[in-house]
């Protein structure tokens, strides 16, 4: 597969709006997303809490990584934040997990999400500001894991087809071991996890190449013995 770049997405940079975008953006990323058994796309991305910037290869090299992907006026992301949360307590000793905050699900000032608007937030519009916003969602929700930062290019979201929401692990080698189905509808962290959402497209439903059960399922499956963190 051709390496897809901002520069090759015509929605990369842009503020949601529309259902319409929506609805494009996902179908035109769908297949974007690297499937179980590939080769995990190369990033490189700032921590919130530090400033510095990580590679994914400097990260998977000391252990398998999870990678969160979502922001704070995704309603998904909110609800599943203390599920990823609890999945690190458990398996924080043998996985490392990252948040990595993306472009906003539901920008304040929309059109798309007309008497919903607990979860609106302002979408970045600087590194910077996006920086900060990951900060402040990470506090509010009590994640206790180290949060990275997209730019506001979105080079990580579009590559990884991560937009609203979405899960990864990655191994030490570098591949996919877990490769969670499209957000919001089919975001699965746990078992018992359920986005709530009764609009799910069932076209784009258990997508082939992706993971048919939760990550919860794979890590029990790996590291079910394993000392919680508390």
């Amino acid at each position: 597969m051709a390496e897809v770049t901002p520069a090759t997405d015509q929605w990369a940079g842009k503020s949601v709006q529309t259902a319409e975008h929506i609805q494009g953006m996902i179908g035109d990323r769908l297949h974007n997303a690297p499937k179980e058994q590939e080769r995990a796309p190369s990033f490189a991305l700032t921590n919130a809490q530090t400033g510095n910037t990580h590679t994914l290869s400097e990260l998977h090299q000391r252990k398998p990584v999870v990678l969160f992907f979502g922001s704070r006026s995704c309603s998904a992301t909110q609800h599943s934040g203390e599920a990823v949360n609890q999945l690190w307590k458990r398996f924080g000793r043998k996985v490392d997990f990252y948040l990595v905050y993306i472009r906003e699900a539901h920008p304040a000032g929309d059109n798309h999400f007309a008497g919903r608007t607990s979860f609106a937030a302002p979408d970045p519009g600087t590194d910077k500001e996006r920086r900060m916003a990951a900060l402040e969602f990470a506090t509010e929700r009590e994640i206790e894991f180290p949060v990275l930062v997209d730019r506001v290019d979105d080079a990580a979201a579009v590559r990884w087809g991560a937009w609203p929401v979405r899960l990864f692990m990655i191994d030490q080698s570098g591949t996919v071991i877990f490769a969670g189905q499209q957000g919001p509808w089919y975001h699965k962290p746990t078992r018992d996890f359920n986005s709530g959402l009764s609009n799910a497209p069932d076209a784009i439903k258990d997508l082939p190449g992706y993971s048919s059960g939760s990550l919860e399922d794979l890590l029990e499956k790996r590291y079910e013995l394993v000392p919680s963190i508390q």
